[in-house]
């Protein structure tokens, strides 16, 4: 099943796609936010990639709470899932706590610096969300059948 990871941000949007298989998460491209917020460009690619499903991360504080951030996700989403849903593509939600920092230290200890602008970052952090989110289901799937 192929599947595309998206980390939103303020200005750009890291998205990232997963092999046919859906067993390893890879980088694609960082979206620029734009005058729909870079949002179309995201359903564009979800329907030329052929992805089942886009799995967004929800920038949750660490006390467990929605706050600004995570509300403006939300209506980010809400928009994917009215673009998408009729296409067949399901927009689900990840808790991405941490993210941004863990792809700087994987980035770090990789010896690359990022660009200055971090289009780098969040691509590995679009990356972090997708991989994440594939290890769960597949632990949840071997989990169901082990039963």
């Amino acid at each position: 099943m192929r599947c595309m990871g998206v980390d939103l941000g303020a200005r750009r949007i890291g998205v990232a796609l997963c092999d046919s298989q859906g067993i390893l998460a890879y980088p694609l491209e960082t979206v620029i936010r734009d005058g729909d917020g870079g949002l179309e460009r995201i359903a564009d690619l979800a329907i030329s990639q052929e992805v089942k499903t886009v799995v967004v991360g929800m920038p949750i504080s660490m006390n467990g709470r929605t706050g600004e951030a995570a509300r403006l996700a939300a209506l980010d989403v809400a928009t994917l899932v009215g673009r998408l849903a009729p296409e067949g593509i399901d927009v689900v939600t990840i808790d991405e706590r941490l993210t941004t920092l863990h792809a700087r230290r994987t980035l770090a200890e990789a010896g690359r610096r990022p660009r200055r602008a971090g289009e780098v970052v969040d691509q590995v952090a679009a990356v972090i969300i997708l991989q994440t989110w594939m290890d769960r289901e597949s632990a949840r799937k071997t989990s169901g059948r082990a039963t």
